[in-house]
């Protein structure tokens, strides 16, 4: 759910990612009209869903990214749970390990105040269950990885 969060914020003009066609597009269909992050955010998992996630590079889930990664082949895979890995891995890149370079809540990152101010306190049931039926495949990946805590989507699929 996180991560979703993160995608929108990179699909519409985050730091980096400034000059793709879609994020205009989601702002106006979802954002500019809005008076709360969670319509904001209940408008744009809607309409992630009617559009598919191939509209913007970063809605791609990651079990399409690694299979593409890897061509298809039946090659071994090493998939770590984020916010375990990164610090050792910040840190082997002669880095502090609380650097966050690319933060959607500092100031200025994200061009919307509703896009800087999104939270998972945002969604409610409805949004949870939308969200996860987009990213299923995810979920399903995740849980046979004992990889997070998907037990929100898991629950919302049932």
């Amino acid at each position: 759910l996180e991560s979703f969060i993160s995608a929108l914020g990179q699909a519409m003009g985050a730091a980096g990612s400034g000059n793709n066609r879609i994020g205009n597009v989601l702002k106006e269909a979802c954002v500019v009209n809005a008076t709360t992050s969670q319509q904001a955010l209940r408008c744009l998992a809607n309409y992630v869903k009617t559009h598919g996630t191939w509209i913007e590079i970063h809605f791609t889930p990651m079990a399409l990214v690694i299979s593409f990664a890897t061509m298809f082949l039946d090659v071994p895979v090493a998939v770590f749970y984020f916010t375990s890995a990164i610090e050792p891995l910040v840190q082997y890149m002669g880095k502090p390990p609380s650097l966050k370079e690319r933060n959607g809540q500092k100031e200025g990152y994200r061009k919307h105040s509703l896009l800087a101010n999104m939270t998972v306190a945002d969604y409610d049931d409805d949004i949870v269950k939308t969200v996860c039926q987009i990213y299923h495949v995810d979920v399903l990946m995740m849980q046979s990885l004992n990889l997070g805590n998907v037990s929100r989507c898991v629950e919302a699929l049932l």
